[in-house]
Parts: C-alpha cells; sequence; structure tokens
C-alpha cells in the first residue's frame, strides 16, 4: 500500500462482519488479513487499522453495550488463562457438588434459589480461593414471570488476588475498546446454569444513581465460552440503560450474541440464556473503570453495593508502563515478595 500508515492499513483490511442490534449495525471484531505475506509498511499499516477499528467498538459498547469477536479476543492478557485453568480444574467438581445439593435449591426464605447449596460448596473450596454464589435466577418467559431455578457464579477473585497481587497491565487493544485510565478487576470466574435451565431474569449487574450518571464505560464484563469453542448465549437488550428497571416490552428486544467471546457492559439489561442437557459456562472477568471506582466507592451504586466484607476487594490493573521494565511476571513476583516483606518488617 503506497506510502503505508493508517489509510493504507483501512485499504488492507477485510470488510469487517456485522450483525443487526436493536436496528442498529453491530460490527463484531475481525482481524485484518490479506491472505498474503506483508512488508513492514504494510505490518505497520495493519497494526493501525485493528486499532482503529478496536477503537470504534467502543463507541458501540457505549451505545449499544454489547461487542463481538467472533475469532476470540485480538489480544493476550495473563488474566484469561488463569481463569480457564481453575475452570478446567473445579467446574466438573463443583457441578458434582451442587447437583448432590439439588434438593436444596429450593428456598425456603427471602433468598435467592441455590443461595444455600453455594454456600455449603464455598466451604469445601474456600482454600483455594474459590466461591460460589447464587446468581440471578432462570424465570419464566411470560408474566409472571417467576423464578423457576437456580444461577450460580463461581468467583475466583480471591485466588487472582493472591496470584497476583495487581493484575498485569490491560493490553492496549483492550484498552482500546473499554477506553483508556486506570482500570480495577471487579471479579473474574464463570457463570454456571443447570441443565435445561429457563433464561434468566433480566437484569442489570450494577449502575451508577442519580449523583454518579453513566457518561462512559464503566463496568465491562469479558465473557467467552471455555476455550472459545462455542458461542455465547447472553442476551442483551441493546441501549436499555435502565438503572435495572425492567418492562415487558424490554423481553421483546432481546437481542442474542452468536460469538465464542464478547463484552458486555454490566449496566445495560441482559440475561444468561436457555441452557439444554448440559450444565452451562460463561467464564467472565469484570472490570471497573476509574469512574465506576468513584461511584462504588461513594456508595453511589445500584444492584450491587460495596462492602468492607473481604469477598468484594477488587485487584488494581498495573499501568502499561510496567510492561516496559523487562520481564512483566519477574516484576510483579518482585511486587509480591515485597508486600510479603513490608508486612512482616513492620
Amino acid at each position: 500500500a503506497p506510502g503505508g500508515g493508517a489509510a493504507a492499513g483501512r485499504a488492507l483490511c477485510a470488510a469487517p462482519t456485522e450483525g443487526v442490534l436493536g436496528g442498529k449495525r453491530s460490527v463484531r471484531a475481525r482481524s485484518c488479513s490479506s491472505g498474503r505475506s506483508t512488508t513492514a509498511s504494510e505490518g505497520e499499516a495493519k497494526r493501525a487499522c485493528g486499532e482503529d477499528r478496536l477503537s470504534n467498538h467502543y463507541g458501540r459498547l457505549f451505545e449499544d453495550g454489547l461487542v463481538e469477536f467472533e475469532d476470540g479476543y485480538p489480544w493476550t492478557w495473563e488474566l484469561i488463562p488463569f481463569v480457564e485453568d481453575h475452570y478446567n480444574k473445579f467446574s466438573a467438581l463443583i457441578e458434582g457438588e451442587l447437583k448432590r445439593l439439588a434438593s436444596c435449591w429450593d428456598p425456603t426464605g427471602d433468598v435467592r434459589h441455590g443461595a444455600f447449596a453455594a454456600h455449603k460448596v464455598s466451604e469445601k473450596l474456600k482454600p483455594f480461593g474459590v466461591q460460589v454464589y447464587a446468581g440471578p435466577c432462570s424465570s419464566q418467559q411470560e408474566s409472571p414471570y417467576e423464578d423457576t431455578g437456580p444461577r450460580f457464579y463461581v468467583s475466583i477473585t480471591k485466588a487472582a488476588l493472591e496470584h497476583f497481587g495487581d493484575a498485569p497491565p490491560m493490553p492496549k487493544e483492550l484498552a482500546a475498546v473499554v477506553g483508556p485510565g486506570d482500570w480495577r478487576v471487579r471479579g473474574l470466574g464463570w457463570a454456571l446454569a443447570p441443565p435445561h435451565s429457563d433464561p434468566q431474569v433480566l437484569h442489570a449487574d450494577l449502575w451508577g444513581g442519580p449523583r454518579h450518571p453513566r457518561r462512559t464505560v464503566r463496568f465491562p464484563h469479558l465473557l467467552w465460552k471455555p476455550g472459545f469453542l462455542s458461542n455465547c448465549t447472553t442476551e442483551v437488550v441493546p441501549g436499555a440503560f435502565t438503572q435495572g428497571g425492567v418492562g415487558p416490552w424490554q423481553y421483546d428486544r432481546l437481542r442474542q450474541a452468536s460469538s465464542p467471546s464478547i463484552i458486555c457492559d454490566g449496566e445495560v439489561l441482559h440475561r444468561g440464556g436457555r441452557t439444554g442437557g448440559r450444565w452451562g459456562s460463561s467464564l467472565s472477568i469484570e472490570l471497573c473503570s476509574a469512574e465506576g471506582w468513584e461511584a462504588w466507592n461513594h456508595q453511589g451504586t445500584g444492584g450491587s453495593a460495596p462492602s468492607t466484607d473481604e469477598d468484594w476487594r477488587m485487584l488494581r490493573v498495573a499501568p502499561s508502563t510496567a510492561s516496559s521494565t523487562g520481564n512483566p511476571a519477574a516484576l510483579q513476583a518482585l511486587q509480591r515478595e515485597q508486600r510479603r516483606w513490608e508486612a512482616l518488617a513492620g
């Protein structure tokens, strides 16, 4: 491409894959490819193309609440294999334990379906930094939309805090999608639904209150299927940033994701899809921006609220400059050793 640069990069890019979301075109991320070897200038142009496209996804995420990546995420981040490894190690055990406690899934009081079973499994897995929570339930698809069964969330956030301390620096490609700035990891783990579950109740995970209106993407979630081997079944109401308010008409506007990896805004109305004859899982990394942290830390969020409990601790994402120190893994190991030494010295 004559001249190279961003303009040449755009010329080299294949047309993006598109799908309709709420009457708008929803562009899914796709890697640039010409099908042949490239020169150095063409390589730079392709990188510029990819960065331009990813930055365009920020607008789609802010407006609709969903961006899809049909070929997997176009970045690597140490947190992703960390979640995958824990899923492979613990998922079968957790599913077996929850199944064994199925007679306790229906609540006898004002708690979510599966809350007691989740508590019992968490007791066993606490030494490993793994906890199980009861999430928003599965529900009927017609009025009165009553709950029909449990949905669970497996948190490995404590294991991540112990392993990483601060989370590794965010890849610049991800920062282009969710926005720059200081980020925290609000949670890591996976959503879990029993076989033959109805779709989940429509909900938003959390949102800013009147003193903290939404002006940026604050609580994005990376969601992907194990091994990126099948498509996510998460359903989103495009643009429904309603501070958790749900009306019957919202169900008519639901759109299902159709890619193995997505980013969903935690403030938009969404739900987990129906499951078939096997347990359904979606792996998750939940992020919190500086603006989100301000709302959270000042008791300014709805849906989920801060607590002094250790369960709600977040991982700080190390600044990207940490990656220029030579060996990021060695740097983080040194930082962990520093924290242990300072704790003993104090």
